[in-house]
């Protein structure tokens, strides 16, 4: 009578880890596929984001009769905030800016930011 009790016992814990072991496999799944639509989603906020910029960077550019040498002026850092700006509000939790090799950093914009103060770029 004790070893069938044992025997029932040890097959209860058995299906117990093998029911534990298919329940964090269906987790893990179920986690890796919640993950990998986030980041497909993302990925297409950036990659829009992205091109509604430079769609929007060329307007610009083409509005000059001639295209100025350099973008590193006071007025030009403002006006390429000012259509960062109103590129990225459409885009939550985007940021973005604009680089020169020449001139470095000339833009920077972070619409939807949600903390206190001004985000570090």
């Amino acid at each position: 009578m004790t070893s069938s009790l044992r025997t029932s016992l040890l097959g209860l814990w058995l299906l117990i880890v093998v029911i534990c072991v298919a329940l964090a496999f269906l987790l893990m799944s179920i986690f890796r596929l919640g993950v990998s639509a986030q980041i497909g989603h993302v990925q297409l906020q950036v990659e829009n984001s992205a091109s509604l910029t430079a769609q929007r960077f060329k307007a610009y550019e083409a509005s000059f009769p001639q295209a100025p040498s350099s973008f590193a002026t006071d007025e030009h850092r403002r006006e390429l905030t000012l259509i960062l700006q109103l590129v990225l509000a459409d885009f939550k939790e985007v940021e973005g800016g604009f680089w020169s090799a020449r001139d470095g950093f000339l833009a920077y914009a972070y619409p939807s930011y949600g903390g206190g103060g001004v985000p570090k770029k």
